[in-house]
């Protein structure tokens, strides 16, 4: 049994994640109350975000207009990683530019303001037409699956 430094219930070691840093192996935190702190954090910032738009944006240019080998490096990062999916995006764009291929609306609203989805990057002319929400779902989808 341990008690819990937030809630300070006495449970069992299995309502406890382990840490084996930790004197007893496990975390002073219950896992709810961990649980329940990574919840209000999250809305509390996405909130202050929210709330703070101008100066978020503000640090977010600052930051990037400090350290732009930090930047480099993350852009060189994703390119390494990502190289298909840049060559079909590249592939279509290009397609775009000369007028060969022609921008439709989204297949599921009929939004004008339409991305290319690959569903195949092998395959960089075979695109789904999608608005910038559409095209969020559906990599969501294709993440869970």
């Amino acid at each position: 049994m341990k008690t819990c430094k937030q809630c300070g219930k006495t449970l069992s070691f299995s309502e406890f994640y382990k840490n084996p840093a930790m004197k007893d192996g496990y975390w002073a935190k219950c896992k709810s109350c961990i649980r329940e702190y990574g919840r209000t954090r999250v809305s509390y910032y996405r909130g202050y975000r929210k709330a703070n738009r101008a100066k978020v944006r503000a640090n977010v240019y600052n930051y990037r207009r400090k350290n732009p080998s930090v930047m480099l490096e993350a852009v060189a990062c994703y390119r390494s990683k990502n190289q298909e999916k840049i060559r079909a995006q590249n592939a279509i764009n290009c397609q775009i530019r000369s007028g060969k291929v022609k921008r439709l609306p989204c297949e599921k609203c009929g939004n004008p303001r339409s991305h290319a989805h690959h569903d195949d990057y092998n395959k960089p002319l075979e695109v789904r037409w999608l608005c910038a929400i559409h095209h969020k779902e559906q990599h969501a989808m294709k993440g869970a699956a």
